[in-house]
């Protein structure tokens, strides 16, 4: 299911940037790595994480003053 959102959402994203990732290889064989977008701007983590979801399964973290926010906290639980 997440990889079905992912595909669409970054279909929607893929409309206004064009996203390119070298060496996905990297991504497919790794057991466990970080990974952070270039700043944190507010898209970045999600052109990030909407590209990593299609290679395997991204986490992503947040920060407590995004959690805290009350209509976006029922989405993050």
């Amino acid at each position: 299911m997440l990889k079905f959102i992912a595909i669409i959402y970054g279909f929607f994203l893929r409309l206004r940037y064009r996203i390119k990732f070298i060496n996905t290889d990297v991504i497919k064989n790794a057991d466990k790595a970080i990974f952070f977008p270039n700043h944190q701007a507010s898209v970045d983590p999600q052109l990030l994480l909407s590209k990593l979801e299609l290679y395997q399964h991204a986490a992503p973290m947040i920060g407590s003053a995004y959690y805290d926010i009350p209509i976006l906290k029922l989405f993050f639980k």
